[in-house]
């Protein structure tokens, strides 16, 4: 038996494992397809300046990148669905150093010794990064402000563009037509073509990648033209592309003397780039492990995945590959498609390597005009989209004064990006750390969470029954609101996801409350998105109210899911959605929440003695107003009053702007609605409205003076019971104004 049971368990295991591993390769492959047109852009984008014949190279360097460095990286990394691959903004970089050293004295007419030279620095890169990690360092780069952020990702990405565009362009050329500067004007129009074909791709809901598709048309379209048109300048192809195993090393020629000094005088050079590669894969990274930990629930270990990566990076350079780093988008398609585990990674770096081995002719005959078309259209995808929002607010405001803040940022947007394309990457990655070191002091000035509070004392205006608002009293500790002050960016958001992640246990629901937020960034965006799925998962709430108008559609786009509920309008309006929810969810309570109370257990009857009670019902009249109608309009006599039994309705007052009217509160069954104007024998000072079907007692005026006059003893009651009602509301009130000055 035992023997049996022995035996039993591999086939056990060994079908459990492929079942588990069925979805990780599944999507590994669907996230490999997606990577192989962006592989092969940042391959021409970072060996593009040492011109045509080092194209092809540049793609087999980028598909090293994932074969060696990704792979190293995944086996020691946390088991996760973490996707490592090189970027544009990263090659960008690469790209400048290319180009500077093309025009330096020392290696000039060199590109092997550039390529040697680029690959040491990719190794210093790593370095860099693992010095970042085990130094604790990494908590201080998240920081960074995302003005700077956005201004140097729209500088790489304009510096690419032009990349790709300068050879077109001579402006010592004249010749006839519309665009006398632009050489070979059919390519350069092909490639624009491309590119618009491609955008125009993307937005289509496709199984396959849209850079995919958009390859494989303009590759056909220039085969047929080459056949049926072959005078058409439109270029050549990529050329021989070829991936040998073992992968060359590139170092090995550091060995040799010449090389050794040749690149001893650009030694300053290749160290200042591995140091901004190395600080900008880590703050990439870093928002990549942001958006892994909000996706799953599987425990990261920040210093060691960091320490991985840097390894990963030392590996692809010593491989003669490209700089590298976790990347958001596709490790937010990995998990999508159902990756949990390392595999996934392990995957695309395996259809990479049979891709370079048995695919490499079919690379080889890409046209150039489709890959550059590719690139263009992959760098536009770099602008930052806040950032062209910010600059439409700013065309948009009214007064300096109105959108000051806007005006500053747009300036660090500006700065960065100019100087990054008309200088240098380097440059402007240098000017982005002094100018995140100052907006950083400015932002941490002012702290991002103002205010803890929790239903024990900070409660709606909802007026409800004596054993309703004990209960929610009671159970105030269950809901948390936080206030929030100033700018949710990465730095923050992540801290404040934690908070929010901590309290949940404990809590039902937590509000964040963002009347003082003035502004948040795409990527604390994507934090807090994941947050409210992580939230949803463990069936709590976590809700937004107060949210200003211009960052509207970004807390629509967090709860676009429906697990949760759209941002609420006002902060009362959210405290009582929370209470309502804690009263449905208690069972002691269900009964009474959900049908009519009786006359004998409502507030404005208590002390009545039986008999008492039964004079006072004999004067009562039954009502019944549906859903949205008026009990009541502002200005008419205040000729009655109502015990409200089942429902509850809206105290609302006339404004003088576009709303028309304003919410004071709402009263729930269990309370009196429409007494003071009774007791005062005035006029309505508000309209009152049924938010939902309302059962009702109703008293007049008539009845109640009848009441005064034969029962005194039972109107002295009556009385005693609105007072203290009157003056728990008033006691509400001045916790509520309290907790708003402390």
């Amino acid at each position: 038996m035992a023997e049996a049971a022995i035996t039993a368990r591999p086939g056990k295991d060994s079908t459990s494992l492929t079942a588990r591993l069925k979805p990780e390769i599944s999507a590994g492959l669907i996230v490999a397809i997606g990577i192989l047109p962006l592989a092969i852009g940042t391959g021409v984008i970072a060996y593009g300046p040492l011109g045509p014949d080092y194209i092809a190279k540049g793609i087999a360097a980028a598909l090293w990148t994932l074969i060696v460095g990704a792979t190293v990286t995944a086996l020691l990394a946390t088991s996760s669905f973490l996707v490592t691959q090189g970027l544009p903004s990263l090659a960008a970089v690469q790209a400048s150093f290319c180009l500077s050293m093309m025009f330096h004295p020392s290696v000039a007419g060199r590109p092997e010794l550039v390529v040697i030279a680029l690959s040491a620095a990719i190794v210093i890169a790593g370095v860099v990064m693992v010095l970042i990690a085990m130094t604790g360092v990494a908590r201080i780069v998240k920081y960074a402000p995302h003005p700077v952020l956005a201004g140097f990702r729209n500088g790489i990405a304009g510096t690419v563009i032009l990349l790709q565009i300068k050879p077109f362009i001579d402006l010592n050329m004249l010749q006839p037509g519309l665009f006398p500067f632009i050489k070979s004007p059919m390519m350069f129009w092909a490639c624009l073509a491309i590119a618009g074909l491609i955008g125009v791709l993307s937005r289509w809901p496709m199984k396959v990648p849209a850079p995919l598709v958009g390859l494989g048309i303009a590759t056909a379209l220039y085969l047929w033209l080459r056949h049926f048109a072959p005078g058409l300048d439109l270029g050549g192809t990529l050329g021989s592309l070829s991936l040998t195993v073992p992968p060359p090393v590139p170092l090995v020629g550091i060995m040799e003397a010449d090389t050794a000094s040749a690149l001893a005088a650009i030694a300053t050079q290749i160290a200042i780039t591995g140091l901004v590669l190395g600080v900008l894969a880590t703050m990439q990274t870093l928002l990549g492990f942001s958006l892994a930990k909000s996706l799953g629930e599987e425990k990261l270990q920040p210093t060691g995945d960091l320490v991985a990566v840097g390894i990963g990076m030392m590996a692809s350079g010593a491989v003669g590959g490209l700089a590298l780093c976790v990347t958001s988008n596709q490790t937010s398609a990995a998990h999508r498609n159902g990756g949990r585990t390392r595999a996934v990674s392990l995957t695309v770096n395996a259809f990479m390597l049979v891709v370079g081995l048995f695919g490499a002719k079919l690379l080889a005959a890409l046209p150039v005009v489709a890959v550059v078309g590719l690139v263009i259209q992959s760098t536009l995808q770099l602008f930052d989209g806040w950032s062209i929002a910010l600059a439409r607010r700013v065309a948009r405001a009214r007064s300096w004064a109105s959108a000051r803040r806007d005006w500053a940022d747009l300036f660090i947007v500006a700065l960065v990006m100019l100087i990054t394309i008309l200088v240098s990457p380097l440059v402007g990655v240098g000017l982005g750390i002094a100018l995140s070191c100052l907006v950083f002091i400015v932002n941490m000035s002012r702290p991002l969470l103002r205010r803890q509070s929790s239903g024990t004392t900070l409660m709606s205006k909802r007026v409800r029954s004596r054993e309703h608002a004990e209960f929610l009293r009671g159970s105030g500790d269950r809901r948390v609101v936080l206030e929030l002050n100033g700018v949710l960016f990465f730095g923050n958001a992540e801290a404040l996801a934690d908070q929010v992640s901590a309290l949940l246990p404990a809590a039902d629901m937590v509000l964040l409350d963002c009347r003082s937020v003035t502004d948040i960034d795409a990527t604390g965006t994507a934090i807090l998105k994941g947050l409210m799925e992580k939230a949803s998962k463990r069936k709590r709430n976590v809700l937004f109210c107060n949210v200003p108008a211009p960052l509207r559609a970004r807390f629509d786009k967090i709860a676009s899911d429906g697990k949760q509920p759209a941002p609420f309008v006002d902060l009362d309006t959210a405290l009582e959605w929370m209470e309502e929810k804690t009263l449905a969810s208690a069972k002691e309570l269900e009964a009474s929440s959900s049908s009519a109370i009786e006359l004998v257990d409502h507030d404005f009857v208590r002390g009545l003695a039986p008999d008492q009670l039964c004079q006072l019902h004999e004067l009562l009249v039954q009502r019944h107003f549906p859903a949205g109608s008026q009990l009541c309009s502002q200005g008419d006599d205040g000729d009655r009053m109502w015990l409200l039994m089942k429902g509850s309705v809206s105290v609302r007052i006339a404004t003088d702007d576009t709303r028309g009217t304003r919410r004071l509160s709402s009263l729930a069954q269990g309370t009196t609605v429409g007494e003071m104007a009774l007791i005062e024998d005035g006029r309505r000072s508000a309209t009152i409205l049924a938010n939902e079907d309302v059962e009702c007692l109703e008293l007049s005026r008539e009845n109640y003076r009848q009441i005064r006059a034969a029962h005194p003893a039972i109107a002295a009651q009556l009385f005693s019971n609105l007072l203290r009602e009157m003056t728990a509301r008033i006691r509400d009130n001045h916790i509520e104004l309290r907790e708003a000055v402390s």
